[in-house]
């Protein structure tokens, strides 16, 4: 038998943890679209506009979209499965000229916050593979889908980028190191910032662990991928919810 090729339907039962959603009544929700963020780590951007409470049904969600007056991290999306994940810049082009950021709530779920820190539009962004290409140039590959070339051997896997949007430009390198401070992204102290105390570094068959201190002076120990370092002595970007 051939194969059909992409499933574009969503049910509400299988929909990813990120969305905050009933999961009962309605079947059906947008689906996200394949793209720089993994589909269990983002929300497509029908959602944001929902959640936001700026459209009644899906006909005037599709209207807004469609209409240009949504921007992410700087560039106009036009479609409604586009992914959207954390740390994401969302601008809304209305009457109050609102600017959100993607962030995890207690629950895991991706919700937008409205910011004032982002009229500068800074991000973070967490390096996920680091190569020498053609040239002996190093290009750097990030979690949400840029990649750079040139930036220096010094950036290295797990730090994290903080990049000026829409010119992608890189204003500093945050590493995964000890007295950093680091964003837990899942787990049960998803959303927590906390001071990286250890980084114990893995084996071939067995992840690294990371030891933080939380702002209430407890331990907290999570594995390398669920941090994302965001700040030497203070935030880079305001991330309280």
């Amino acid at each position: 038998m051939a194969k059909k090729g992409e499933n574009k339907k969503q049910k509400r039962l299988s929909a990813p943890k990120t969305l905050k959603i009933k999961r009962k009544g309605i079947v059906w929700i947008t689906k996200t679209k394949a793209g720089a963020h993994k589909r269990e780590e983002s929300v497509p951007l029908a959602y944001v506009i929902s959640i936001l409470g700026l459209a009644n049904n899906r006909k005037e969600i599709k209207s807004i979209i469609k209409n240009g007056k949504v921007k992410v991290n700087g560039i106009i999306r036009k479609e409604l499965g586009f992914p959207v994940g954390l740390f994401d810049i969302l601008e809304l082009s209305d009457d109050k000229n609102r600017t959100y950021r993607l962030l995890y709530d207690k629950k895991g779920r991706l919700i937008p916050y409205e910011k004032k820190d982002i009229k500068n539009m800074l991000k973070i962004s967490k390096v996920k593979d680091k190569r020498i290409i053609k040239g002996a140039k190093v290009q750097i590959t990030t979690e949400d889908g840029l990649v750079f070339v040139g930036l220096g051997r010094e950036v290295n896997v797990n730090d994290s980028l903080l990049v000026r949007f829409p010119e992608k430009e890189v204003l500093d390198v945050i590493e995964m190191k000890k007295g950093n401070l680091g964003y837990i992204k899942s787990g049960k102290n998803v959303g927590e910032v906390a001071i990286i105390k250890e980084v114990l570094k893995g084996t071939a068959k067995r992840e690294g662990l990371i030891i933080l201190e939380s702002k209430n002076d407890e331990t907290i120990s999570t594995t390398i991928s669920k941090l994302i370092p965001i700040g030497k002595k203070e935030p880079a970007i305001d991330v309280e919810v």
